[in-house]
């Protein structure tokens, strides 16, 4: 079969991240199932190979439409998109008079690694392609400043995850302000893993007859 992936938005989100950005940061890499001939970059009537698992210009951009064809020159008796996402997946038709698979696929806010995975049957045997690539912000350098993200999340995140575990055995609650704050009750080999910007108060420990506000670091 023949894999082709349009965008009128291209040339327009790709500009955008030229000048905010810079062409060099706007880049991807490619990897797909064995069996492939070519992959071609196709633009303004030029078109050049990419080569497998090097680095190369992006193609696909968050907040961009991307129609995708798959034309079947071996009678497949079905196909259809595999992804995870119900609602991805919905987006795809197969036309089995036609030998053709159609859809279309928008990544909206989201961007990092992305699979386009396509299963069909053949002969009575089903197979799966998968083709892999970056999604890409015209307005934020993904393979710098998403990875800085993303960790700044993950330390975040340790903070939020102990507010929500308010109900474990090893917590009891207090209120202040109305909302309910976990404090921490150490026990042995264990570690209170808490956000410096919140503040536990202790009830057993008092001051002159008035609660404690105990701010801790991880």
């Amino acid at each position: 079969f023949t894999l082709t992936v349009e965008s009128t938005q291209f040339q327009r989100m790709w500009d955008k991240g030229v000048s905010i950005l810079g062409g060099e940061k706007l880049i991807s890499s490619y990897r797909w199932s064995e069996g492939v001939e070519h992959v071609l970059f196709v633009h303004d009537n030029a078109e050049r190979e990419i080569a497998k698992d090097i680095a190369d210009e992006a193609v696909f951009f968050e907040q961009a439409d991307y129609s995708v064809w798959v034309d079947f020159k071996k009678k497949a008796s079905k196909a259809w998109f595999d992804s995870p996402r119900k609602d991805v997946n919905d987006r795809f038709s197969w036309k089995e008079s036609k030998q053709l698979l159609a859809g279309y696929l928008n990544y909206g806010n989201e961007i990092g690694r992305a699979d386009m995975p396509i299963c069909y049957t053949l002969d009575g045997v089903q197979k799966r392609f998968v083709f892999s690539y970056d999604v890409i912000s015209a307005k934020l350098d993904y393979h710098h400043d998403w990875k800085i993200i993303l960790q700044d999340i993950e330390a975040e995140w340790h903070c939020h995850k102990l507010l929500f575990r308010r109900h474990l055995p090893d917590h009891h609650t207090t209120r202040r302000h109305g909302l309910l704050r976990p404090i921490y009750t150490r026990q042995r080999n264990t570690r209170p893993v808490f956000c410096d910007r919140y503040p536990y108060i202790d009830k057993s420990q008092r001051s002159g007859g008035r609660q404690t506000a105990h701010y801790f670091r991880p």
